[in-house]
């Protein structure tokens, strides 16, 4: 770390001799392992790649690749681990890539299989989400032909969520710098940036994406209707309610607090990437369309969802308007969507600052 800051300090000053007038062309920077699964003390060999001349490689494990200043050790373009976790583990490994000009980070997460078990550890950093498309959708949004008619005035988790927010929280309402509505009917009991995975973790849900039938009946409040541009049955509802799945067990933070009257996934942070831009968001609502696929929100399988809205196909992934629009994806005229999101869970204490915190949402659970 000390030859890093040598060499900072080193680039600064001619930086200060020479001008900043020259452009300065961006590097890139990517990092694989030669498999996604290890077995428990075989050999993780990591390959980091850069356009970039002239680089220092600095390797860390865990902990947040955003922090330059500390865990970093030097290495070449190669790294190699060992782990033998007791129980089946992810384990994040972060690469930066340094020149006298700039820095470059990147991630990349692995599963190594355990002496025993199936449980997943926490470290507060989860696996990063690469290549996912991610659809809109808000608070108080009425079913249509575009969503399968499922409502989103209420969520998964919240049967009043709509009237908790106090607004339909659609993409055109009015909003300040921050992206945050503006309207005094916004109650400020919820944060405008949330997102939506494919995951619940109670049992009841409003629709599986494939058989309706499995649902109705579970609940007064859900009722099935015909879709004819669909073609199919569709399930709508105003709340979930039940009892917890049997996968809850391998959620990483389930021992992180008394879980009693709430959701051990409600209100979870993650960090949400695209088209060079950064936004941190909470989770408000299950979907897009699949509400138990454990593999892909917690693991490294790809999103179940195959066959959604017209306009979004093969969405992982609901981001609110807020979180689109911080991101610069075009919301207007309809059908906003972003392609190549990455995304990831990272604990509350690694938020940072931004007005993803003005307003913070709670996970307890309110049917």
């Amino acid at each position: 770390m000390k030859r890093m800051l040598g060499l900072l300090l080193t680039a600064l000053s001619l930086g200060f001799f020479t001008g900043c007038g020259e452009d300065i062309v961006p590097i890139t920077a990517s990092v694989k392992s030669d498999k996604s699964t290890y077995n428990a003390g075989e050999t993780i060999k990591l390959t980091a790649e850069t356009s970039a001349s002239d680089v220092v490689f600095y390797w860390k494990e865990g902990g947040d690749a955003d922090d330059h200043d500390n865990g970093w050790t030097e290495g070449s373009s190669t790294k190699t681990y060992t782990k033998s976790p007791s129980s089946k583990t992810n384990f994040t490994f972060h690469v930066m890539v340094w020149t006298s000009a700039m820095t470059k980070t990147a991630s990349v997460t692995v599963a190594v299989n355990g002496t025993g078990g199936t449980t997943v550890t926490w470290d507060g950093v989860g696996e990063v989400h690469t290549g996912i498309t991610a659809s809109t959708f808000w608070v108080g949004e009425h079913g249509s032909d575009d969503n399968f008619n499922i409502s989103n005035v209420g969520s998964a988790w919240d049967s009043h969520w709509g009237d908790n927010f106090g607004l339909e929280d659609a993409p055109n309402i009015s909003r300040d710098g921050e992206f945050i509505p503006t309207s005094g009917s916004f109650k400020k009991k919820e944060n405008p940036f949330y997102f939506a995975l494919p995951y619940n973790d109670y049992d009841n849900v409003a629709y599986d994406g494939s058989d309706c039938n499995a649902v109705v009946g579970k609940s007064s409040s859900f009722k099935k209707v015909y879709d004819a541009d669909y073609g199919r049955d569709i399930v709508t509802t105003s709340a979930m309610s039940g009892s917890r799945k049997s996968s809850t067990s391998k959620i990483p933070w389930k021992s992180d607090e008394n879980w009693s009257g709430k959701s051990m996934v409600k209100a979870r942070w993650i960090k949400i990437s695209w088209g060079g831009k950064t936004c941190y968001a909470q989770w408000g609502d299950a979907g897009p369309y699949y509400y138990d696929d454990y593999d892909y929100v917690f693991g490294s399988a790809e999103p179940m969802n195959q066959q959604v809205a017209k306009d979004s196909p093969n969405a992982g992934i609901d981001l609110s308007p807020s979180v689109m629009l911080y991101l610069g994806v075009k919301m207007w005229p309809t059908g906003a969507e972003a392609k190549d999101v990455s995304w990831q869970f990272v604990s509350a204490d690694k938020v940072p600052d931004g007005p993803w915190k003005k307003h913070i949402s709670t996970n307890a659970t309110n049917w």
